[in-house]
């Protein structure tokens, strides 16, 4: 049985190497926590302005009320919703969203 710090250290390793743009917010204020590098590579923006961002941020303006609700992924969907999100240059881009609750970190 693997220890709560090598699944730490796994979970840590499949976020930042993941090749596919990841964002953490907290679920309450929709505040960016974390992005990995392909988000930031793909968003063109730098990980410490995402930490300043929230979701609605990365929206087309005026889309930010459908924030309201609360953000379900339903793995049983053939496909998800998709959302337009702009870059730091303000390209816009069609993305697929997959939402997956994580447990809260205690230190």
């Amino acid at each position: 049985m693997a220890s709560a710090e090598s699944d730490s250290e796994l979970r840590n390793f499949l976020f930042r190497g993941n090749p596919v743009p990841v964002f953490l917010y907290n679920s309450r204020s929709l505040r960016i926590v974390a992005a990995n590098r392909a988000a930031v590579a793909r968003y063109g923006s730098p990980a410490r302005e995402f930490r300043s961002m929230t979701l609605a941020n990365l929206r087309p303006f005026g889309e930010g009320p459908c924030l309201d609700r609360p953000l379900w992924f339903d793995p049983d969907a053939e496909s998800q919703p998709i959302w337009t999100h702009f870059t730091h240059g303000g390209t816009r881009l069609a993305v697929e969203l997959r939402m997956l609750p994580t447990p809260r970190c205690r230190r």
